[in-house]
């Protein structure tokens, strides 16, 4: 399998023609797995002496596999020029006939992954620690001022009410366990009680923005020495040791269906 990359996973004549069309530079022809991530393939390269990451939907996509690349080429390309902390999209490819299934290219953003260690400068600062925890938040807040349509996010968003969905979207989805073999729901009580209150109290309707649909410490990079984001991520990301580089789809690092404007959930 000489023309492929060691994982086996990607043609490496049939990119580097792709990268000539595109008029990048010399590429090196390294492709190096990034660790950690389970749903697509997610492989760091250098073209044109550029550290990048290269991101595409699994050899053995599952349903739908190829419209969550596409979306993140979407959201990526709409974060382009925004105050939300993400990695730049370089280039993108939606034709399967380069590679089996779309890809992009974007930055290699290097960052620290709390949820797996600290920076030697984190764990010897508190304070440094508390200013990044803060920064995450800041993050959300810049990300969630968004306006959908200005940014081309609007063709993302599901038609219809986004709060009135998700009480009964989530006591469904909770609802769905008991259908796994072996699965005990364990005492779950009042969900009922809960799902009730919460359908009498809900709020009207927000305008439209953007949310992280998974939004967690796991699923940040943080900048190692100072107290800020460097990007946001989604747990297919990986990374290995203390530093996480982004393999990201999406917003504030990326997306799949991790970052959806309000009404597309």
């Amino acid at each position: 399998m000489s023309p492929a990359d060691p994982s086996g996973v990607v043609d490496r004549t049939a990119l580097a023609a792709w990268l000539r069309g595109q008029g990048f530079g010399d590429w090196s022809g390294e492709l190096e797995p990034v660790g950690g991530g389970t749903q697509n393939v997610v492989l760091r390269t250098v073209v044109g002496g550029r550290p990048l990451v290269l991101r595409s939907s699994p050899v053995h996509p599952r349903p739908g596999s190829a419209r969550t690349i596409a979306r993140e080429i979407t959201v990526l390309g709409a974060l382009r020029g925004t105050d939300v902390p993400h990695p730049e999209l370089v280039a993108a490819c939606t034709d399967t006939d380069v590679l089996g299934r779309p890809f992009y290219l974007m930055t290699d953003v290097d960052g620290v992954n709390p949820g797996e260690r600290v920076s030697p400068e984190q764990a010897a600062d508190p304070a440094l620690r508390h200013g990044a925890v803060l920064d995450v938040a800041r993050a959300a807040a810049r990300l969630g001022r968004l306006d959908p349509a200005a940014v081309g996010l609007d063709g993302l968003r599901r038609p219809g009410p986004f709060l009135e969905r998700q009480v009964p979207r989530w006591t469904a989805q909770l609802a769905s366990y008991s259908e796994v073999p072996g699965y005990d729901p364990g005492d779950l009580p009042d969900v009922a009680v809960a799902a009730d209150w919460l359908t009498r109290h809900r709020p009207p309707e927000p305008e439209p923005g953007v949310a992280h649909g998974d939004l967690h410490l796991n699923n940040v990079l943080l900048d190692r020495t100072r107290p800020r984001v460097a990007a946001r991520a989604c747990a297919t990301n990986g990374g290995s040791g203390p530093t996480r580089r982004t393999s990201a789809s999406g917003g504030m690092g990326t997306v799949s269906d991790d970052i959806r404007p309000y009404g597309l959930c």
